[in-house]
């Protein structure tokens, strides 16, 4: 299943292809992204960049992006996909996912595609492909096609197994003159390797109809000069929504230790506590983990160097492990090879490396990091510290620790090596902040202690410590207690972080009374007496946020009101779908862009072809003969029922597969009704539209037909919703509410500027103009905590019910008199639409039936003057 930011990296995608068949390029980018197209010279067609840090799943975007690209940029079936990798591992990679009918990412090309060839470069000297009947994808590496080495000039040989692609064309039948002429997507993995200076030359003269990069770094800066060309960010994925979807294991827990055995010691113990805590999760979720410790080792250059061997003899002689669990990875040792490192079956716990796992290697069980020797410990940080970071199973775990990495370094300069992995995490794609908090001390069992300074930062806690020098880590997991307490194993000392509400107070108190010696029970009954009489600003800044939910009486039961009530009443007749079936000339036009050649039926149902305006990736020189093909096949005549019956089934197909949630709305017999009297509709009403027209751009007819639909959809749930707004059987209950005590930010490097957020860091703001906002929030005296509320996160953060979709108020603002503001912020511009004042009806409900609760709609000329008056 796709993460929140892949789906919305695809969407944006998606957008970007649509608006270009009906704008520029350069105006559809500067509409979605706000940023200037940046052109290349000699280049006409889009080139773009997704930036997704390490271990975000580029290559699940990229193969998702495949049909986008096909269907809704080219408005084909199929197309040539020349795929480049930044190495021959990342290509053997590839190709195995691509080819295995049983891996993920080719299960997700087959929902898409129903012809599918995937090929390696070389294997496509032999194999015989077709682009206009099968979805053809060759991967390969930029070296593919570079005539400094033999293999690359095969690129460029003639090669008869292409005769039949370019037999029409009086050109070489080569590999490069097949790229030429059918004009490939362009998918570059990790382009900055591949998007300079002769690379990037190379990659043009094969004339792509659109060239998607994918990378963690992307160039910034064009240097023309040296054929240097910045890249043109469509969609950025930040870090912290790679951590928020559990795609990576953070933060990463460092410690440093200036002692070779003792870091092997305690890296060993982590592991065995990691893999005892491995058992449990596989209990609840029956998902098998064996979490392995990656040890680097020194190259051999003298005695004291900590070679793979003297790391083997310590961890067999010293610490007692069995060698079945060993393993050595090394240039000439490479015993992890062929082994699957994921079967329960297999015995390897330790891996010791030099510098043998690069790019490419992947292993989800890898959780700890132990670098045993000074020598060269930066070198092996950069290189290693990657391989620790991703998820196993791509979720979050119920035991807590199995979400963190683990690092041991040897060093006696704690910040040097945070700064180090710091360091390595920005060039893996982190912002410089999210590398900066997403390092922890190791020694801490909360991981919420970042929001107590984190490793850059002071404690400010020290009134609520108590020294414990021995306790229950394994009882510190009970949800009575995990969210508001930490032990630092090294300093052993309990910290009360935060306090939970009234209503949880008494088995919180009890339960921490259990887990420390009775010698400090009075120390916790002080602490938690003096917490409790702390002034209201104080005490609401660490205790939860509490919010009622809005309910409706749904025959004679009080339920959260929420987007299945609405749909339960929508009742989409046929008698809509038919006034709905005409679509405008704005809605669907085919005539933009290149002049080519117009098809058209004579009064003796005989197709002639005429100058006509198509979209420019469409019909390319070889579907000349192409579209004779066709016409031929077809034998088209305008009252073809049966050819407008399989393209009314095919579309409905395609709305189908990639909107399974219409069928909530309407019946798929409706669905294929609807999109039938579209196409008549066309036919019959329009000059330049015929059955053939509609068949040939099939994609660009499914969007204008889907937004008509949408539209249909729209305002069936407004009515819905107004039924419910106008019953005025609402309510909120105190048994019923949200608890706002989970907050997965991605963070606004701009967080420490406030001081009674109630979380360290900030959730990023939509505009300069919001953060103003905040600012001012934050100062006004009567609130005593707020929180920026996180739009999307339905799980754990708090929502209302608008007619289409969840509705994310943007702030709540606790005050020092009890009551709570939930507040959206706005632009002025956005004052009077439809959808503002939605979302104020619905928080005007709330309020009406809760006394604490107050809703205000802010804009940016007003936001001031109705805090005030809130505030009073």
């Amino acid at each position: 299943m796709l993460k929140k930011y892949q789906k919305e990296s695809i969407r944006t995608l998606d957008e970007f292809c649509n608006n270009c068949n009906s704008s520029t390029i350069t105006k559809s980018f500067k509409d979605i992204t706000k940023n200037q197209y940046l052109e290349i010279d000699g280049y006409d067609n889009p080139y773009v960049c997704l930036r997704v840090p390490t271990g975000g799943g580029k290559t699940l975007i990229a193969t998702k992006s495949l049909r986008i690209l096909t269907n809704e940029y080219l408005n084909k079936d199929y197309h040539l996909v020349f795929w480049l990798a930044p190495s021959d591992k990342i290509v053997t990679q590839t190709l195995d996912a691509l080819k295995d009918k049983r891996h993920f990412l080719r299960t997700t090309l087959d929902k898409e595609f129903d012809n599918i060839n995937v090929m390696s470069v070389k294997e496509s000297y032999k194999q015989k492909f077709d682009p206009k009947n099968e979805l053809v994808v060759i991967v390969g590496t930029i070296q593919s096609f570079r005539t400094n080495n033999k293999d690359g000039r095969k690129f460029y040989d003639e090669n008869g197994n292409y005769q039949e692609l370019l037999k029409s064309y009086d050109v070489k039948y080569s590999l490069e003159n097949v790229m030429k002429h059918y004009k490939p997507i362009i998918i570059l993995d990790e382009a900055h390797k591949s998007s300079t200076g002769l690379s990037l030359e190379n990659l043009l003269a094969l004339n792509p109809s659109f060239i998607l990069e994918f990378t963690a770094t992307p160039i910034t800066k064009t240097q023309e000069a040296k054929k240097i060309y910045a890249s043109n960010i469509l969609f950025s994925v930040t870090a912290s929504e790679l951590k928020k979807e559990s795609m990576i294991k953070l933060p990463i827990l460092l410690k440093t230790i200036d002692d070779t055995k003792l870091i092997l010691k305690e890296s060993i113990e982590k592991r065995n506590f990691l893999e005892q805590l491995a058992k449990m999760e596989m209990i609840a979720t029956d998902k098998y983990i064996r979490p392995i410790n990656l040890i680097r080792a020194d190259e051999d250059r003298g005695s004291d160097s900590m070679t793979y061997d003297k790391i083997k003899s310590i961890l067999m002689d010293d610490f007692n492990i069995p060698q079945e669990q060993i393993a050595i990875q090394t240039g000439n040792l490479k015993e992890i090879d062929g082994i699957d490192l994921l079967s329960d079956s297999c015995k390897i716990r330790y891996i010791i490396t030099v510098n043998a796992l690069k790019e490419g290697w992947d292993c989800p069980f890898a959780y700890i990091l132990s670098v045993v020797s000074n020598m060269e410990s930066k070198t092996a940080i950069e290189q290693l510290i990657g391989r620790v970071l991703r998820m196993p199973y791509i979720e979050e775990k119920n035991k807590k620790e199995l979400g963190y990495s683990y690092v041991y370094v040897k060093s006696e300069n704690f910040e040097t090596v945070a700064s180090t992995i710091g360091d390595t995490l920005v060039k893996s794609g982190f912002e410089e902040f999210e590398a900066k908090i997403s390092i922890n001390n190791s020694n801490d069992t909360n991981e919420f202690i970042g929001e107590l300074g984190g490793v850059f930062g002071a404690n400010l806690y020290k009134d609520r410590q108590i020294q414990v020098d021995d306790i229950d880590l394994e009882s510190l997991s009970k949800p009575s207690l995990e969210p508001y307490i930490n032990y630092n194993n090294e300093t052993k000392e309990l910290t009360i972080i935060k306090m939970p509400t009234s209503s949880k107070r008494e088995a919180f108190i009890k339960n921490i009374q259990q887990i420390v010696p009775d010698n400090k029970k009075e120390e916790v009954e002080k602490i938690v007496r003096d917490l409790e009489k702390l002034n209201s600003d104080k005490l609401d800044l660490i205790t939860d946020i509490v919010l009622p939910r809005l309910l409706i009486n749904e025959d004679g039961e009080y339920v959260e009101f929420e987007e299945s009530l609405i749909l339960e009443y929508i009742d989409i007749t046929d008698k809509e779908l038919i006034q709905n079936s005409t679509l405008t000339l704005d809605e669907f036009n085919v005539n933009v862009n290149e002049h080519i050649g117009q098809i058209d039926i004579t009064k003796n149902n005989k197709l002639s072809i005429k100058e006509v305006t198509i979209q420019n990736s469409l019909f390319d020189e070889q579907d000349n003969n192409y579209v004779s093909d066709v016409i031929n096949e077809y034998g088209i005549k305008t009252d073809d029922k049966s050819n407008i019956a399989k393209l009314s089934v095919n579309i409905s197909k395609i709305i189908r597969d990639e909107n399974s949630d219409i069928l909530k709305i309407i019946s798929t017999n409706q669905l294929n009704t609807f999109v039938s009297l579209v196409i008549m509709n066309l036919i019959e009403e329009r000059e330049d539209i015929n059955i053939f027209i509609c068949e040939s751009h099939k994609y660009q007819l499914k969007r204008a037909i889907l937004i008509k639909l949408n539209k249909i959809l729209i305002e069936s749930k407004n009515i819905s919703f107004n039924k419910f707004l106008n019953s005025n059987d609402f309510t909120t209950n105190v048994d019923n509410v949200f608890t706002l005590n989970q907050y997965k930010p991605n963070e606004d490097a701009r967080s420490l500027n406030f001081d009674k957020h109630h979380y360290k860091y900030v959730d990023k703001f939509d505009s300069n103009e919001e953060y103003d906002c905040a600012k001012y929030i934050d100062v006004l005296p009567q609130v005593t905590t707020w929180l920026k509320n996180i739009s999307g996160d339905s799980k754990n953060s708090f929502w209302l019910q608008t007619s289409t979709d969840k509705f994310y108020p943007d702030f709540i603002i606790k005050l020092d008199n009890g009551k709570t503001i939930v507040a959206e912020y706005k632009g002025t511009h956005l004052k009077t639409n439809d959808d503002t004042k939605e979302k104020e009806t619905i928080g005007n409900v709330l309020a009406s039936v809760s006394d604490d609760i107050e809703f205000v709609m802010l804009y940016e000329d007003d936001y001031k003057q109705k805090l005030k008056d809130c505030m009073n």
